[in-house]
């Protein structure tokens, strides 16, 4: 079995014989430990920096209706680590298949002791 036939499976392609289609997506995904940490895909902005962002989403948001009123709660970027780990991931796992995509929905970092 390859390490990638999870993918083509999805694909509606043959599995390989010994496996079976029962299992659910969310039984395939990996359980973290308490060894493992969840990295963030995006960081808070810093109280600084979050003015330009926020009134141009608002002016965005309120569009042609001046009188409507918006309240910005949170501003977040994304965050370089889970970007870099992301596609160091990806180009490794896309080898010499340049036409290949992929999602990486989750990064984890081992905890520090």
């Amino acid at each position: 079995m390859g390490l990638f036939s999870w993918l083509r499976r999805g694909r509606g392609d043959t599995e390989p014989e010994g496996t079976s289609s029962a299992t659910s997506p969310a039984s395939a995904t990996p359980k973290p430990d308490d060894e493992w940490e969840l990295v963030p895909a995006f960081v808070p902005v810093p109280e600084d920096e979050r003015a330009i962002p926020s009134v141009i989403a608002t002016a965005i948001a309120a569009g042609d209706r001046p009188d409507s009123e918006f309240k910005v709660t949170s501003v977040e970027t994304v965050n370089p680590e889970a970007r870099l780990v992301t596609v160091i991931a990806t180009a490794i796992a896309a080898g010499d298949r340049p036409e290949s995509e992929f999602v990486v929905r989750r990064v984890y970092r081992r905890k520090s002791a």
